[in-house]
């Protein structure tokens, strides 16, 4: 008899894209990296004001933006269960052979899966 607990998190990525590495505000798996006006106070003058921030091109300032995309390194999921696994055998021995039997039974009791794509949505399996 084997009980089993799984607990898989920290997948840290970036945000996933379907167009193979290239980000486009267009580009659906995004949606929730991408935010749209209007935003909270003073976000876009953040990114303006931040070191890391090239430049703008448009020479629009802050309030011209219309999406702010978040790229940064994020944890995209969490997975647990846990669950019990039963096997056993039972042999007999007859003349001129023998008789094995096995049986082997899982029960889940637990499968949940927390991802970002989901919008922190919880889904459980039982």
């Amino acid at each position: 008899m084997n009980f089993f607990y799984i607990n898989f998190t920290d997948k840290i990525s970036t945000p996933p894209t379907s167009s193979g590495g290239i980000y486009s505000l267009n580009d659906p798996s995004l949606k929730l990296y991408i935010a749209r006006p209007p935003f909270a106070a003073g976000a876009a003058q953040a990114y303006f004001d931040s070191p890391a921030f090239s430049s703008d091109f448009a020479g629009l300032g802050p309030s011209a933006v219309q999406a702010i995309f978040d790229d940064r390194l994020i944890n995209l999921g969490t997975t647990v269960e846990s669950g019990l696994d039963l096997t056993t055998k039972y042999a007999l021995s007859f003349n001129p052979g023998r008789l094995d039997l096995s049986l082997n039974v899982e029960r889940l009791f637990e499968n949940i899966r927390l991802s970002r794509s989901a919008r922190g949505r919880r889904e459980t399996f039982i």
